[in-house]
């Protein structure tokens, strides 16, 4: 019987270990030196209110880490929602989120794990991402005269759409329309709404249509070691962070970008 063991990274003298109740592993780190690239940096930040808060890269970028994991190759941030609001008098509010991890291609990619999601009876809900330099989009449509056919759970086009994500994106915008300015639908349903989310995270109600309340939803991010495969990387012995003598292997059933580290039989950990 194998003995089981802990597999960890070895952490710098100044590389904090955890912020709040997340705890920051291997390759990310805080500093120079704590991780394995600046595609990994993250910042422990101090809010207003005492409490600490983790940031994907730095701070100022406000991307929130909610959770995070070595053992699935995924980190939960909390994305901000788009939203287009409309009174009697015509447009009231928007407001427009958009998020790049990075110019070109990097370690760390928006997971098809999630879905893109669109409330509205009167809504045009459309996302441009990119993927190194290739960019595309996709989108959906709702429409709806009343709020009779909407049906708590299903997010089929009436009042609530859905689509995939396509794979290996790494940035995006969200865009938001109105063909009649919800007009004659105001009184049930001023606002369309889109966001990302990972999916079995949210779950359609009636009541979504008239006031969809989150301003933030919970999206996942997933990444993975350079542009190389196991065979290819392997051969780097230096860099190649799957290290036999650490208990670690390369995981050849990956077939993204990159690669991805596995703990060997009897181990868990990082």
């Amino acid at each position: 019987m194998a003995a089981l063991g802990a597999a960890s990274a070895i952490e710098g003298p100044n590389c904090n270990s955890s912020c709040g109740a997340l705890t920051i592993m291997y390759p990310f780190g805080t500093g120079k030196d704590c991780y394995y690239s600046s595609d990994f940096l993250v910042t422990c930040n101090v809010s207003s209110a005492g409490e600490q808060i983790l940031f994907l890269g730095e701070a100022k970028n406000g991307i929130v880490i909610s959770n995070m994991s070595t053992d699935t190759s995924e980190m939960e941030i909390m994305m901000f929602v788009a939203s287009d609001c409309y009174n009697s008098s015509g447009p009231a509010s928007s407001a427009i989120p958009s998020l790049t991890l990075a110019v070109t291609d990097r370690d760390i990619r928006i997971s098809t794990k999630n879905k893109f999601v669109a409330i509205g009876c009167d809504t045009h809900a459309y996302f441009n991402g990119t993927r190194g330099n290739v960019s595309y989009g996709t989108g959906c449509i709702s429409r709806c005269d009343s709020n009779r056919f909407i049906s708590n759970g299903s997010c089929s086009g009436v009042g609530c759409c859905e689509v995939a994500v396509p794979e290996g994106m790494s940035s995006f915008k969200v865009t938001l329309s109105s063909y009649k300015s919800h007009k004659n639908i105001i009184d049930f349903n001023p606002c369309s709404y889109g966001f990302f989310v990972e999916e079995g995270n949210f779950n359609f109600s009636t009541n979504d249509v008239r006031d969809f309340n989150a301003t933030e939803m919970p999206m996942l991010l997933d990444w993975a070691i350079g542009n190389s495969t196991c065979d290819i990387a392997s051969k780097d012995v230096d860099n190649f962070l799957c290290k036999a003598e650490r208990n670690s292997r390369c995981d050849e059933n990956y077939r993204g970008r990159g690669y991805r580290c596995l703990c060997s039989e009897g181990y868990e950990g990082n």
